[in-house]
């Protein structure tokens, strides 16, 4: 800097902190609140797991599964599994929206 010239940003660790807007945001630990929150998130979240995993082995089944199947026995698997992938792709958007209401 040049003599006399101020920096453009605030020293490092200086920063500006907006004060807290009500009591809650105050607190330094977990409320009440923050519990049962957590306690309403937990099993979606679980659920929402399970879905994945279970989405996975769809998916791999899929890739061992031929593009183009000879049989109707083949044809029927692939559209069973399709059809499962779908199913579990919309319900895990249904708890992920589950989720980002819940915060």
């Amino acid at each position: 800097f040049a003599a006399g010239a101020a920096p453009l940003a605030p020293p490092r660790g200086r920063a500006h902190v907006a004060p807290p807007q009500n009591a809650e945001d105050e607190a330094p630990f977990a409320t009440d609140a923050d519990a049962r929150t957590l306690m309403r998130r937990a099993p979606l979240e679980k659920q929402l797991l399970d879905l994945n995993v279970e989405r996975d082995l769809v998916e791999s089944e899929l890739r061992r599964l031929p593009a183009h199947a000879k049989t109707y026995a083949e044809r029927r698997r692939r559209e069973r599994c399709e059809e499962k992938k779908r199913d579990l792709d919309a319900q895990a958007g249904r708890v992920k929206a589950a989720l980002r209401d819940l915060r």
